[in-house]
């Protein structure tokens, strides 16, 4: 939801930072996700709109959302046995 409103109106957002800000705050913004689709999205975006000089950013970031998601794909089978194995029930 964010990105999406941040896309539709990056003009307007980037217009209120720095130069360095400009790199640096579509990367950041989706430092936050941890399904690797995004990191490719970030790189498919950074393509067309952010400057050459902020390549190490996306690089960056898209390896750290990369992380996250192989974190996640690699867990989540074990927290689920966890819960299952502890007679966990959402909400309550």
């Amino acid at each position: 939801l964010v990105w999406d409103f941040a896309r539709e109106h990056m003009p307007e957002l980037l217009g209120k930072l720095s130069s360095l800000g400009k790199n640096i705050f579509a990367p950041m913004l989706m430092s936050v996700f941890s399904d690797s689709r995004r990191a490719e999205e970030l790189e498919a975006y950074a393509k067309v709109h952010l400057p050459e000089e902020a390549s190490p950013d996306v690089a960056k970031q898209a390896e750290h959302i990369r992380s996250k998601a192989n974190l996640k794909q690699r867990e989540l089978p074990y927290i689920k046995e966890w819960l299952d194995n502890h007679d966990f029930k959402q909400g309550g």
